[in-house]
């Protein structure tokens, strides 16, 4: 049995940190002896304030057998103090700026351990001034735990002191304006800071003279929140002095226009400032020589106040020398008329001044020949007053030099239909040919022509010789050619190269053809005509017809026309008609050639449907197949077998678009009418039976199941025109049948374009 506790054990409990009890003192009893008691004290922290824990207590109670019984208490620590200030608190005031004073030092405890405090200052300046602001000092008292106490005190500072000069101020003073001194250095102290000293100089003038003023100058002591202190000093200006010539000063002279010299450049000096000097040259001409003159210098000195100082000097001036020539001479020379140069630019100097050079040209021509002349050139050299030096050259001039061609006479040769120049405007244009002279202007150069030699042996051929003499009979000549050929054969008039299919009625007449020649009038016609009635094995044959046109040259050209000739031509067609249909005109279905022909229809059967000689009524008939032939009853005894289907498969037409035709067929591939088109068959959804005749009732093209798909192309059935399947430019008879509709054929022309 264990033992048991002899006290009260002691219960949990929470508590300040400051009053945490003394762990209780328990004892214990056991039944068979002795039991000692032991105690444990474990701290827990959990958190982060020192001051907050956890202490457990434990205490054990073991027997002489060791058996135990054991007590635990929790007590819960707490720290919720704050720390306090043990120092005395400073108050707010309100202090000039150099009395201020350093932050208290201030202490404070805690009642679980030690208190930190710390200070903190902050300046809020809300004005423009520096020293004046608001500072702000805090305290802060911080515990083990956090917990905290704060003071805070407001301290206003001021600044109203202005500064203080410290330098001697200076007093007001006239003087002279070579005796004003530089300003003082001033300067000042201020109570809260330094002090700024700004200095100003204003200069009054109140007259026309520079160094007559007033200075005024001024000392501004500046402290950091812009409190002033001012110093004024005025002094006066006064400028009594003129200047004075500090150079030698120049006597009066008489001497040659070539020697007078620059005027001597003085100077001069004055009290209060600068002295410019100025100076004026008058020249006094009493003759009529521009170099005899008299020369008056003026040198005056001003200084900055319009006082002067002046000095005069009176120079003679005479001219007595001629100029003289400072170029190369030309000399004397004989040359040729495109050699002769511009005349030298002689120039000339003068000792007293500038020399003009004129010059004279004067050309004397004792012969014929403009070319060949004299020529004499003077230049005279003349000075200001009128003395001059003179140079004449002599330039005998000669020509001998024949003109030469820029441009060669150019040969011209055209066939007699391509003239575009005739010979008299060759002629008369030098055959283009340009020539130049070194002496004369082209316009005066004379041309002349000979005929070299001349042939009319069927065209025409002229050599000549063309040749331009200049002024002087200087010539030169060249030689070109003029021909005239025939090289193109007689041309027919309205003729067109063709190749046609007729029936054996049809053949038309020789035409008869006309010709022209551009270089002859007599033309020499073969005309032939042959006929080949193998060539179609048969059934037809073929004319052809030759022109053999020549000229007096031997040009020749061949014309033809081949004419195939069918006879006895059977077409054979094909239509399906709906039993309700309306009456049907056959006359309708007959190519356009057949319908001039006075034919007659024959009913091969179903005789009960042909009516009215020209009629078939589907209506009175049974269903099937029946024919009909329409005999032409002309020469050829051309005839049409017309294959008429007469059923009940009947469609109701539920398409209202308007059905249109293609009038024009151009098949070149840009998109535009390249194929005979009937519009809406698709989207109507009609069976088509389309045939496309040519101008002589051959049929060239036919489809059961029409689909836009015709481009001007023969399909050979029944074509007697050649194996070639594209058709001849030209207007084509179409008709169109809709299968089981109840409208009457369509029928009309196209226009195909194939070239």
């Amino acid at each position: 049995k264990a033992p048991v506790f002899v006290e009260t054990t002691p219960s949990d409990i929470t508590v300040e940190c400051d009053a945490i009890p003394n762990a209780a003192i328990l004892t214990a009893t056991d039944t068979c002896g002795t039991a000692i008691v032991s105690f444990t004290e474990v701290t827990s922290t959990d958190s982060n304030c020192e001051n907050s824990y956890t202490l457990t207590r434990t205490w054990t109670a073991t027997d002489l057998c060791g058996l135990t019984s054991t007590h635990q208490q929790i007590i819960t620590v707490i720290d919720t103090t704050v720390p306090t200030f043990t120092s005395i608190l400073p108050e707010d005031k309100t202090v000039e700026c150099d009395a201020i004073g350093d932050p208290v030092i201030l202490t404070a405890t805690d009642t679980c351990g030690t208190a930190t405090v710390s200070f903190t200052e902050v300046t809020s300046t809300d004005n423009n001034c520096e020293n004046s602001y608001t500072l702000t000092r805090t305290w802060t008292a911080t515990d083990l735990c956090g917990l905290t106490s704060t003071h805070q005190q407001i301290i206003t500072v001021i600044d109203t002191t202005a500064p203080t000069f410290t330098s001697v101020l200076p007093d007001n003073k006239t003087v002279e304006c070579d005796a004003i001194n530089e300003p003082e250095f001033l300067t000042a102290t201020d109570t809260c800071g330094t002090a700024i000293v700004s200095f100003t100089e204003v200069t009054s003038t109140d007259n026309n003279c520079e160094n007559n003023y007033t200075l005024t100058r001024t000392w501004t002591a500046t402290d950091l929140c812009g409190l002033t202190t001012t110093h004024q000093q005025i002094i006066t200006v006064i400028d009594t002095t003129a200047p004075t010539f500090t150079s030698v000063l120049p006597d009066d002279k008489t001497v040659e226009c070539d020697a007078i010299g620059d005027p001597v450049i003085l100077t001069a000096t004055d009290t209060c400032g600068t002295a410019i000097v100025s100076f004026t040259e008058v020249t006094s001409t009493d003759s009529n020589c521009e170099n005899n003159y008299t020369l008056t210098r003026t040198w005056t000195a001003t200084d900055l106040c319009g006082l002067t100082s002046t000095h005069q000097q009176i120079i003679t001036v005479i001219d007595t020398t001629a100029p003289t020539f400072t170029s190369v001479l030309p000399e004397d020379k004989t040359v040729e008329c495109d050699a002769i140069g511009d005349a030298e630019i002689v120039t000339a100097t003068d000792t007293c001044g500038t020399a003009i050079v004129s010059f004279t040209e004067v050309t004397s021509t004792d012969n014929n020949c403009e070319n060949n002349y004299t020529l004499t050139r003077t230049w005279t050299a003349t000075d200001l007053c009128g003395l001059t030096s003179t140079h004449q050259q002599i330039i005998t001039v000669i020509d001998t030099t024949a003109p030469e061609f820029s441009t060669e006479p150019t040969d011209y040769t055209a066939n007699c239909d391509t003239v575009t120049m005739d010979f008299e405007s060759w002629i008369a244009t030098n055959a283009g040919a340009e020539a130049y002279d070194n002496c004369s202007n082209s316009e005066t150069l004379i041309w002349t022509t000979e005929i070299v030699s001349s042939s009319t042996d069927c065209g025409t051929t002229y050599v000549i010789n063309f040749k331009v003499t200049d002024s002087c009979g200087n010539s030169s000549s060249k030689e070109a050619t003029y021909q005239i050929i025939d090289s193109t054969p007689p041309s027919a008039i309205d003729y067109e190269n063709s190749e046609i299919t007729v029936s054996c009625g049809d053949i038309p007449e020789i035409p008869d053809l006309k010709f022209m020649d551009a270089c002859s009038n007599e033309l020499n016609i073969d005309f032939s005509e042959t006929l080949d009635s193998e060539q179609n094995s048969g059934n037809g044959y073929t004319i052809t017809r030759i022109w053999n046109v020549s000229d007096n040259c031997n040009n020749s050209a061949i014309y033809e026309q081949i004419i195939h000739v069918s006879s006895g031509v059977e077409t054979e067609d094909f239509i399906s008609l709906c039993i309700v249909d309306d009456l049907l005109e056959l006359s309708t279905l007959l190519p356009s050639d057949f319908e001039t022909t006075n034919g007659t229809w024959e009913a091969v059967s179903a005789s009960d449907g042909f009516i009215n000689g020209n009629e078939f009524d589907p209506s009175i008939v049974n269903l099937g197949n029946y024919q009909m032939i329409y005999n032409t009853n002309n020469e050829c005894n051309d005839r049409l077998i017309l294959n008429i289907n007469v059923n009940d498969d009947c469609e109701v037409l539920g398409c209202t678009s308007d059905i249109k035709i293609s009038k024009v067929l151009t098949p070149n591939n840009d998109g535009h009418n390249d194929y005979f088109n009937i519009e809406n068959i698709d989207e109507c959804n009609f069976t088509v039976h389309l045939k496309i005749f040519n101008r002589w009732g051959k049929r060239v093209y036919t489809s059961n199941n029409y689909k836009n798909t015709w481009n001007g192309h023969h399909d050979n059935s029944g074509m007697t025109i050649g194996n070639n399947s594209k058709l001849p430019s030209g207007t084509y008879y179409y008709i169109i049948h809709i299968e089981n509709q109840e409208f009457k054929p369509l029928t009309g022309y196209i226009y195909l374009g194939n070239n």
